[in-house]
């Protein structure tokens, strides 16, 4: 009995996704699959599942999908108002990639709320840079040095007051921070662009093969927030925390958030 395996749909695409008004069930939900029998249907629908994913790609900026993302994102926004009254606001000084990794049929997507379906930034990302940048700063930003600081602060042991601070905002062990954090939502519905990764020696990398100039790079798709895009940082709490808007500063500029940092994705400022 064969193998079932599953594709994008290859014919007709534009009629599912006709009347999608959520990029979240656009990206993640909505897309139906086929069953296909065999390997060999899948390497022949090669083409027109490339084709059938760019749809997809270019549907994420439809001006009705723009339209409600907009709604949301002012609903999201006074919500979260309500909740800290005084959010940081920055702006993205090159593309931004969050959650990169997520499942999809698309093989790459983005973090996108799972109400709502716009893009965000998770509270999570923003508390590890904040609390890896206050340790950085503890260690004069020695990289060994840091390693054994942090184990140290999330068991609870503190030589200083400072270490002490550290713990007592971001939490440790099983104590909780001070500092609330709160997921980031952009200003304003931001523009979603196309960016590829581009494999050049696939098989060195898959079948341990000699990194030769013959090999075909394959480019990969993914989804990115553009840059110059504005995002609210929300904090419950922030008294606490004398040199919060600095830090967060530097801590985006300088460290990154999301996926590809390191390499100049995710880069705040003012």
């Amino acid at each position: 009995m064969s193998e079932q395996l599953y594709a994008l749909p290859i014919k007709n695409i534009g009629i599912y996704l006709g009347g999608i008004e959520n990029m979240k069930l656009l990206l993640d939900r909505f897309i139906p699959l086929l069953k296909l029998s065999d390997k060999k249907e899948i390497y022949a629908a090669d083409k027109s599942i490339t084709d059938a994913k760019e749809i997809v790609f270019n549907k994420i900026n439809d001006p009705r999908l723009k339209d409600v993302c907009e709604k949301e994102i002012k609903r999201l926004n006074d919500i979260y108002t309500e909740i800290a009254p005084k959010p940081i606001r920055l702006k993205t000084k090159s593309r931004l990639v969050v959650g990169l990794g997520t499942s999809s049929v698309l093989e790459v997507s983005m973090r996108l709320h799972h109400v709502y379906g716009v893009p965000y930034i998770p509270s999570s990302a923003i508390k590890g840079i904040l609390r890896a940048y206050n340790i950085l700063k503890l260690v004069n930003f020695d990289i060994e040095a840091y390693k054994r600081m942090e184990q140290n602060i999330e068991k609870g042991n503190f030589d200083n007051k400072h270490q002490e601070k550290v713990g007592e905002m971001f939490g440790y062990k099983d104590r909780k921070g001070k500092l609330i954090i709160l997921d980031a939502i952009p200003v304003r519905c931001p523009t979603i662009e196309k960016d590829i990764i581009n494999v050049h020696y696939k098989d060195y990398y898959q079948n341990k093969k000699p990194p030769t100039d013959d090999q075909n790079p394959i480019p990969i798709s993914f989804l990115t927030i553009s840059a110059d895009t504005e995002f609210y940082f929300y904090f419950k709490n922030p008294e606490i925390y004398e040199n919060l808007k600095e830090d967060l500063i530097n801590a985006t500029y300088y460290m990154g958030l999301g996926a590809k940092s390191s390499i100049g994705y995710g880069i705040f400022g003012l």
